[in-house]
């Protein structure tokens, strides 16, 4: 493991498959909710208290990770000192449009091979809106994934177009729009068009 510390608040730490294997993980399974999975990542917080004297005090942590061609897995964790989230979370809007629907079909297809996503979780917070022969995909309600929603950007922006900072965009759907599925739209679009 290396770890870096790129703030007072920030940590880095990169891990080789080397030390996955050493932790009886994979992967497949490190972003999972598993017992391995919480102890190498309070392992890691340990570690990172003696190697870079990043003290976690009791703060809530935001933990990110990126997974690097199947080799390493990179964590940056940030202590959320005024807990940041919860204040955005009542004015974030979270929208995406898709060129079509065949787009949308493709990112439900994709997401369902993923198991760490919480497919289930997820998709009770989305809806799906026909407006102008456009489709999109709007967070209803912020709830507490198990991944950061960040991450959750980064599968959406490989088939569609992130427009939450267009300032219309939330109440031209939903004064125009027409609803397709007013909520659980990834796993009822799954369950209709396998």
């Amino acid at each position: 493991m290396k770890f870096e510390k790129l703030t007072n608040t920030k940590i880095k730490i990169i891990i080789s498959q080397e030390d996955l294997k050493l932790n009886n993980l994979s992967i497949d399974n490190i972003l999972s909710n598993s017992i391995s999975s919480q102890k190498l990542l309070n392992n890691i917080i340990l570690n990172a208290e003696k190697e870079l004297d990043f003290k976690a005090d009791n703060s809530d942590l935001l933990v990110e990770t990126v997974i690097l061609d199947n080799s390493e897995c990179i964590f940056t964790i940030s202590k959320l000192l005024d807990n940041p989230i919860s204040d955005n979370r009542k004015n974030n809007l979270l929208v995406y449009e898709f060129n079509s629907f065949d787009d949308f079909i493709k990112l439900c297809h994709f997401l369902q091979n993923f198991s760490f996503l919480c497919l289930n979780d997820i998709s009770k917070s989305f809806s799906l809106i026909l407006y102008n022969n456009t489709y999109f995909l709007k967070l209803i309600e912020f709830k507490n994934f198990f991944v950061s929603t960040e991450f959750i950007k980064t599968f959406f922006s490989e088939f569609g177009k992130d427009v939450s900072k267009c300032s219309v965009i939330g109440g031209k759907l939903s004064e125009y729009g027409k609803t397709i599925f007013s909520q659980n739209a990834i796993l009822n679009c799954l369950n209709s068009f396998k």
